[in-house]
């Protein structure tokens, strides 16, 4: 390990220029090479790197915010989106460097439905309360083709039904949803990659077999995704 004795002048001390040029004369006299030991946990700043080393400016096609949406979200990833998806992209992956994505989302919901989300108590079922889950997806494609889960990003959410007095019982729901998640898809350096929100309700089949007209209506709203590619 190389070794670099550095003076500094201290509060009371007289305004010579003696401790700095020592410090810089110990920096022209090192032998060796700088180790792991000369440095300690989290003792580099940020001058101590070059501009984009770490990461790089995102560009617009890695940023977007999305207009409110309203349609019904079926048993599947995509379906609420009817052929216009919420994605964002193309990224590529650097693999010799090992380069990662930092992929964030968020959004608001709501579902409602035309009796303002309330049923006969007869129909207050668990199986048919919304079960909303969202999700992330990614592919090497825009349109929607072979999209695959990415793991660890399903967020679920489910109403919380009651009856009232008049026998009726309440099935809205509405939240926002926050996904972050550090994404290292192995693919070539080459293929393009694109992020996906996906959002069903697992109980979508169970109300259309048993009353479709009681479908409630999804209203996602406020959403934004972007991808960071983070330097290993």
């Amino acid at each position: 390990m190389s070794k670099i004795n550095i003076l500094s002048n201290e509060p009371g001390d007289a305004i010579t220029i003696t401790n700095p040029n020592s410090t810089i004369t110990s920096f022209q006299s090192v032998v060796g090479n700088f180790s792991d030991e000369n440095f300690r946990l989290q003792g580099l700043e940020k001058r101590n790197f070059a501009v984009s080393s770490v990461t790089n400016n995102m560009p617009g096609t890695n940023v977007k915010s999305f207009a409110s949406r309203t349609g019904v979200a079926d048993g599947t990833p995509l379906g609420f989106f009817n052929g216009s998806f919420f994605v964002v992209g193309p990224v590529t992956r650097d693999m010799a460097n090992k380069e990662t994505f930092l992929i964030e989302m968020s959004a608001g919901f709501e579902m409602s439905n035309s009796n303002n989300g309330t049923w006969p108590s007869a129909d207050n079922l668990a199986t048919l309360w919304p079960e909303l889950e969202f999700s992330l997806g990614f592919a090497d494609n825009p349109n929607g083709q072979g999209v695959q889960t990415i793991s660890g990003t399903r967020r679920m959410f489910r109403t919380a039904v009651y009856e009232t007095s008049s026998g009726k019982a309440f099935r809205n729901i509405a939240g926002s949803v926050t996904i972050v998640i550090s994404f290292a898809p192995i693919v070539s350096s080459q293929q393009s990659v694109y992020i996906y929100m996906q959002v069903q309700d697992n109980h979508y089949a169970n109300v259309v077999n048993y009353d479709a007209s009681k479908l409630e209506t999804l209203t996602i709203h406020s959403s934004r995704m972007h991808i960071r590619k983070y330097k290993k």
